[in-house]
């Protein structure tokens, strides 16, 4: 059975701090991702809208202005 090496304080610190940076870097990308992702949401709502009111406009603008 192999033997466990034992790990220095200042080891196990310095993996910690890669993790975190890596950790880090992950949260960056998410709140990123998520941005945009509201801004497309954003984005598709209004032409949605817009869209809608451009058909009704064109199909039958009685229903706007009568």
């Amino acid at each position: 059975m192999p033997q466990k090496r034992k790990r220095s304080a200042a080891e196990i610190r310095r993996e910690l701090k890669i993790v975190e940076r890596e950790l880090g870097g992950l949260i960056r990308i998410q709140w990123t991702y998520a941005k945009r992702m509201l801004k497309f949401g954003m984005a598709a709502w209004i032409f949605g809208l817009c869209t809608f009111f451009l058909a009704i406009i064109v199909l039958n603008p009685g229903l706007i202005w009568e």
